[in-house]
């Protein structure tokens, strides 16, 4: 289990106070650790992802499409991913923790069938329980990114959520 994630939230909660930046002006309000709260990391998201496809202004020189890489985007998806995933860990995934890709492959090899064998940006860090259940908040994050608003993450939460009660029932 890893406490990473939990410090990108933390540096997540440091960049929203300044509102002279682009991040901070988007989340000066709003951002509760709801399951509402995803909304707004939705149009943050969607404003990104049209910023890259129209490959113009300062977001399409930042954010071009394909490939989606670069320091800047790696903040993005680490910061949102992981506020992201604490919501979901919050409000209903109960016993989730936050593991690095190694850790989480070598208790759950047979999850390299569809995680691959090396990390990527959206699976550095995997949402996961004892029992091999996970989700991949970063994964979603990056998805948005290159497809938009169809991969919302307030959806992705939601699904989430539903997903756990019926395992609860």
């Amino acid at each position: 289990m890893s406490n990473i994630p939990v410090l990108w939230v933390e540096e997540f909660e440091e960049l929203r106070k300044d509102e002279s930046s682009f991040f901070g002006s988007h989340f000066r309000r709003g951002i509760d650790w709801s399951m509402d709260s995803l909304k707004l990391i939705d149009s943050y998201l969607e404003e990104l992802h049209n910023g890259f496809a129209r490959s113009g202004g300062i977001f399409g020189r930042l954010f071009r499409k394909p490939p989606l890489n670069g320091p800047q985007v790696e903040m993005v998806v680490h910061l949102t991913g992981a506020y992201v995933g604490e919501v979901i860990r919050k409000h209903c995934m109960a016993g989730y923790n936050w593991y690095p890709f190694e850790d989480w492959i070598s208790k759950n090899p047979s999850h390299v069938e569809y995680l691959g064998t090396t990390a990527e940006l959206g699976t550095v860090f995997v949402l996961g329980n004892a029992d091999g259940d996970m989700c991949l908040p970063f994964a979603k994050v990056v998805k948005f990114l290159h497809n938009g608003r169809e991969d919302s993450v307030y959806f992705f939460a939601q699904a989430m959520a539903a997903d756990n009660q019926k395992i609860k029932q």
